[in-house]
C-alpha cells in the first residue's frame, strides 16, 4: 500500500537501472509532460485518515458479511463508522483497493463409494465311509478241571466272656427333715443365718473321729452347745414367707463348717447337713459326708432356687450324696394349693460348688418321685 501511494505522488521511483535512460549512476528522469498521474486526489481516494468509530450495537459488530442476516442490519452513509453496512457512501473503494469482500464460489467434491460383496463358494467335501467290523474271537480251550476236595473241620465255639461292669446302686433314701431354730428359744424361720466360722454337727464327732448319735447345732451364748440326741438336719433355712404375699422372699447362710454322718439302723438312717425352703443362698460353707448322709436336701414342691457361693464338699465315708430333693407328686407341682410353689417357676442350683469325693458308692445327685421342679 505505502509503495503504491510512493509511486502514484513521488517523481522518483526505484527501478532496475536497465529499465530506462540513464542518466549518470542511479539517477533517472521521467517525462511526464506535465504533473504526474494521481496528483492532488488524495483526499478524493482517501477521504478519512483517522480511527474508524465501533458501533455498540454487538448484532452489527460481530454479524459476519456472509451472515443471511447481513442484509437486516441497519444502513447509513457515516464515512467515519467501522461497520460497513453503515457507511453506505456509494463507493466500494479505499485507495485503490476494493472494500467489497467476494465470497469464493464453493467446491463440490464427488465421492463415489460402492460395497461389492465377496461371495465365497467351496465345494462340498464329502467324509469317507468308514466300515469297523467286530473282531472274531476264538474260542478258549479250558480244560475241565476238577478241585481237589477239601476236609474244612467246623471249628469250635468260642464262649464269650461277660464284660458288663457289674454296678450296684444303694443309694440312701431314708432322711427325714425337723423345723427347728437356729439360736436357743429363736425362730426357726430367719432371713439372715450367720455361722461365725464355726462348726456343727449331727452323727459324726469331729472332735474324736467317732460315729455318734449326738448333735451340735443350736448357739447358746453364741457357742454351738452339745445335744444328746442326733437332729436329723443340722440348718433349717426358711424366711416363713413366699408365694403369693411375698414371692421376692429369700434368706441367707454363710460361713459354716458342718460334719454329718448317718447309720444303717439310726431312724432315720441318713443325716442332712442343710435343709432348703424356697430361694436363698449358701456362701462360704464347708460340709463333709461321712456316710449316709447328704449335702443339701430341698422341698421340691417349693421348686426354690438355690445360690451356691465359695461351697466345698468332702465325702470320705460311703452312701452319700451331695444333693437330695424329697420326692413330690404331680399334684404338688401343678396345682396352686396356696401354698406349694413350684406351679410358679422352675428350681435350680447356681453357682460354684467343689465336690471331693474320696470313696465308692457315692452320688452326686439322688432323685425320687416327680422331680419336674429341678
Amino acid at each position: 500500500m505505502e509503495l503504491i501511494k510512493l509511486m502514484e505522488q513521488g517523481d522518483h521511483v526505484v527501478k532496475s537501472p536497465w529499465s530506462s535512460w540513464q542518466y549518470g549512476v542511479n539517477n533517472f528522469y521521467n517525462d511526464w509532460h506535465g504533473t504526474y498521474k494521481g496528483r492532488g486526489d488524495k483526499k478524493q481516494k482517501y477521504p478519512y485518515e483517522g480511527i474508524f468509530e465501533r458501533s455498540k450495537d454487538p448484532f452489527e459488530r460481530y454479524t459476519s458479511t456472509i451472515s443471511p442476516s447481513y442484509g437486516l442490519l441497519s444502513k447509513s452513509i457515516n464515512p467515519y463508522s467501522a461497520t460497513t453496512s453503515a457507511r453506505k457512501t456509494g463507493k466500494f473503494s479505499y485507495g485503490l483497493t476494493s472494500t467489497l469482500r467476494k465470497q469464493e464460489p464453493l467446491t463440490e467434491m464427488n465421492v463415489d463409494a460402492s460395497i461389492r460383496p465377496k461371495e465365497v463358494y467351496r465345494d462340498p467335501i464329502t467324509a469317507p465311509t468308514v466300515n469297523i467290523s467286530a473282531p472274531v474271537l476264538q474260542a478258549l480251550n479250558v480244560p475241565d478241571l476238577l478241585p481237589p476236595s477239601l476236609d474244612i473241620k467246623t471249628p469250635d465255639a468260642i464262649e464269650t466272656p461277660n464284660k458288663l461292669p457289674s454296678i450296684i446302686v444303694e443309694p440312701v433314701v431314708s432322711f427325714r427333715f425337723d423345723r427347728h431354730s437356729f439360736v436357743r428359744g429363736g425362730s426357726p424361720d430367719n432371713n439372715v443365718i450367720d455361722g461365725n466360722n464355726l462348726t456343727y454337727w449331727s452323727g459324726w464327732n469331729p472332735d474324736n473321729g467317732n460315729i455318734e448319735e449326738k448333735s451340735k447345732y443350736e448357739l447358746v451364748a453364741g457357742v454351738p452347745v452339745l445335744s444328746g440326741s442326733r437332729i436329723p438336719n443340722v440348718f433349717y433355712l426358711n424366711t416363713g414367707r413366699r408365694l403369693p404375699s411375698n414371692p421376692n422372699s429369700r434368706w441367707d447362710f454363710k460361713d459354716a463348717t458342718i460334719h454329718v454322718a448317718g447309720k444303717n439302723g439310726w431312724n432315720p438312717i441318713g443325716t442332712v447337713a442343710i435343709h432348703t425352703v424356697w430361694n436363698g443362698s449358701i456362701t462360704n460353707v464347708h460340709g463333709y459326708l461321712h456316710g449316709y448322709s447328704t449335702f443339701i436336701s430341698s422341698e421340691t414342691w417349693h421348686a426354690g432356687k438355690v445360690q451356691l457361693n465359695g461351697i466345698d464338699v468332702t465325702v470320705t465315708g460311703e452312701y452319700n450324696s451331695v444333693f437330695y430333693g424329697y420326692p413330690s407328686s404331680y399334684y404338688s407341682l401343678g396345682v396352686n394349693n396356696g401354698d406349694y410353689n413350684s406351679w410358679h417357676q422352675r428350681g435350680e442350683y447356681n453357682g460354684n460348688l467343689t465336690a471331693n469325693i474320696n470313696e465308692k458308692n457315692n452320688y452326686i445327685y439322688t432323685v425320687l418321685g416327680v422331680q419336674g421342679a429341678f
